[in-house]
């Protein structure tokens, strides 16, 4: 069995493609949103729940994993240490797959969703927040609702959050991606967004079509940088895996 720590469009495309090898694959995503968009995998079991390095280990063994892929979201820092540490305690090989960084000149980066706060709330304007419902808090906290515009998943426990944080409604939208570039920039166009505010999630988020537009609009684009994690064997693309899968004796 082959567990495949999921949450992102790659996890799913990962999982498939292992399935197409005639490997036995579970699929772990967090939340019933995670679940709902991964409902269609023909022959992948699918599990919803957050799990800790013990949880881990628990599954690893009732299932019987002997390969642990990592391809959860680029800031899921806590999940990637979790499970590196489980594989290892568990002896079984641990691979993550990396994201492409997309290369645009013109940002101002940040090392965390703190830092960005405080520089961003001496600014003057309105800021839109492309970061993810988890990371609101501090950047409202710091910048002041009255000022925030956020795109948010569209579930009920992501706009609560967001409306118990202050954020008026009308200052809100919540939207499944990825999204066009005429979409976003008709979103700072009504909002006359001054700042934008995202993650360095690679062009498989979707990061493009969110930053060229603004920067053609002249808005200024801040970068939180992806936090690093622990060193691991790595893969970059489907080929890379399957090379990955071979020296492991997966394949043949």
């Amino acid at each position: 069995m082959i567990w495949v720590l999921g949450g992102t469009s790659d996890s799913r495309e990962i999982a498939l493609f292992l399935r197409g090898l005639g490997l036995p694959v579970v699929l772990s995503v967090a939340t019933p949103y995670g679940r709902a968009s991964f409902s269609e995998l023909p022959g992948v079991d699918l599990l919803e729940g957050p799990l800790g390095p013990e949880e881990m280990l628990e599954l690893m063994a009732s299932r019987g994993v002997r390969l642990v892929v990592d391809a959860s979201h680029p800031y899921a820092v806590s999940a990637s240490r979790a499970a590196l540490e489980a594989s290892r305690r568990a002896e079984v090989p641990y691979v993550r797959f990396e994201r492409g960084k997309s290369s645009t000149e013109g940002l101002l980066e940040c090392e965390s969703f703190e830092e960005a706060a405080r520089l961003l709330s001496k600014e003057r304007g309105n800021v839109f927040l492309a970061v993810g419902v988890k990371n609101l808090g501090v950047l409202v906290r710091e910048i002041g609702p009255s000022r925030v515009y956020a795109r948010v998943l569209p579930s009920p426990d992501s706009i609560r959050r967001s409306l118990d944080l202050g954020i008026p409604p009308s200052h809100l939208v919540a939207m499944q991606g990825p999204f066009p570039r005429d979409l976003n920039a008709s979103l700072y166009r009504m909002w006359r967004i001054e700042h934008l505010l995202t993650k360095e999630s690679g062009d498989a988020g979707g990061f493009r079509d969110k930053v060229e537009p603004a920067l053609e609009m002249g808005i200024r684009v801040w970068v939180v940088r992806r936090p690093r994690k622990e060193e691991a064997l790595t893969f970059r693309s489907l080929e890379e895996l399957a090379d990955l899968l071979r020296s492991l004796g997966f394949t043949g």
